[in-house]
């Protein structure tokens, strides 16, 4: 996959999985709970990948300038 790609379907696995959280809804307890809680814990997930691509992808650029420079 490419970098761009691979950005996208992280945004819109993350997306999906904030929004099967949030239509669960905040349950106490049965299966509700341990569906939203997935959806919440995999949303986290997409959002800490998210951070490393685009840390990834300014690391990169900046070394691709570098190296032209």
């Amino acid at each position: 996959m490419t970098y761009k790609r691979l950005l996208i379907a992280d945004v819109v696995l993350g997306g999906a999985l904030l929004g099967l959280a949030a239509i669960v809804g905040n349950h106490q307890h049965g299966w509700k709970n341990v569906v939203g809680g997935i959806g919440w814990f995999g949303f986290l997930l997409c959002a800490l990948i998210l951070i490393l691509l685009v840390l990834y992808g300014l690391a990169q650029t900046l070394l691709r300038r570098r190296a032209t420079a």
